[in-house]
């Protein structure tokens, strides 16, 4: 009787070990929007802009050009309300293949804070957030999370980038304006 009783006990107390790791680990995989530092100072008096692009394998990594919005106070909060209501899940490899080929870059200028908040999207398959989580990429858990990105930059003003010149460290843009 003894013998059965040490078994068991052995097989809760690895029970409860892992249920322990279970509990300590999912935070770590998921990461929710509102748990990305800055997203709770995007007001509408912040600067926000999408820079937009396709890349094609076959072709280069700009093969469409860029394409630069600028978001209206009522996107922007369009925009808050997509980031800080999604959810993510941690990608443990350092690398991704198989995505979609529209690339978003969505930096937010804060009025009263020294640093921007810059936030890599590749379609609507995985993001990554500049200087935070040891810029690894997460899985994007919202099915909508393209389209309504899309939603959003549909409404606002563009800007096409025509070529960028390197000098030295410093990118320098040159715009060509659309109507």
């Amino acid at each position: 009787m003894g013998v059965y009783c040490m078994k068991r006990s052995y097989k809760i107390i690895i029970a409860i070990v892992l249920v322990i790791l279970i509990f300590l680990v999912c935070p770590y995989l998921h990461v929710r929007g509102s748990d990305i530092n800055g997203v709770e100072n995007i007001s509408e008096t912040s600067s926000v802009t999408i820079t937009k692009w396709t890349m094609f394998p076959e072709k280069g990594p700009m093969s469409e050009g860029k394409q630069k919005y600028f978001l209206d106070a009522n996107q922007i909060e369009m925009l808050k309300s997509l980031i800080s209501e999604s959810n993510f899940r941690r990608k443990l490899p350092s690398w991704i293949s198989n995505h979609d080929p529209d690339m978003y870059i969505i930096k937010v200028d804060f009025d009263n804070i020294d640093e921007s908040l810059f936030m890599q999207s590749i379609g609507g398959d995985y993001i990554q957030v500049a200087g935070q989580f040891n810029y690894k990429f997460f899985k994007i858990k919202n099915p909508n999370w393209k389209k309504t990105l899309e939603e959003i930059i549909s409404l606002s003003s563009k800007t096409k980038i025509n070529k960028i010149i390197k000098k030295g460290k410093d990118m320098k843009l040159n715009y060509l304006y659309n109507p």
